[in-house]
């Protein structure tokens, strides 16, 4: 009985700051090699508990792929259609507080998207409530 009234206590207690927090990043965005950089804002809710994200104002929230010491994958995977090969990474450095976004496009042509930013740590703004 005791073990269950501690684990019911532990199961209600709130989420630490560290695994639920938003992140206001300023940065630049490279649309292609040698353009030049455009300023670029990106605004993030993490749950690291729930393993989700989203980018503010949370359209759609989505999973988070890996999180390490050092960092956090929020995306990373390779999309395969009709021949055309792209990559997607999007990752933010847990001791650096900079977060990218990478966009690559190697065939048929070569085109990449490139945004780095550097974050601030804010409140958890939660994410939208579910309906269904």
């Amino acid at each position: 009985m005791r073990i269950l009234i501690l684990g019911l206590a532990a199961a209600s207690m709130p989420v630490s700051a560290a695994e639920q927090y938003d992140l206001d990043c300023e940065g630049q965005k490279t649309e292609q090699e040698g353009a030049n950089p455009t300023a670029e804002a990106v605004n993030l809710s993490i749950d690291l508990k729930s393993m989700q994200y989203c980018y503010r104002p949370c359209s759609k929230v989505l999973p988070i792929d890996e999180v390490f010491a050092d960092r956090i994958i929020l995306r990373s995977y390779n999309h395969i259609e009709r021949g055309v090969i792209i990559s997607f990474h999007a990752q933010v450095n847990r001791k650096t507080g900079e977060y990218s976004y990478i966009v690559d496009q190697r065939a048929p042509s070569f085109k990449k998207s490139v945004t780095v930013a550097l974050c601030s740590l804010k409140p958890f703004s939660g994410f939208p409530a579910v309906k269904f």
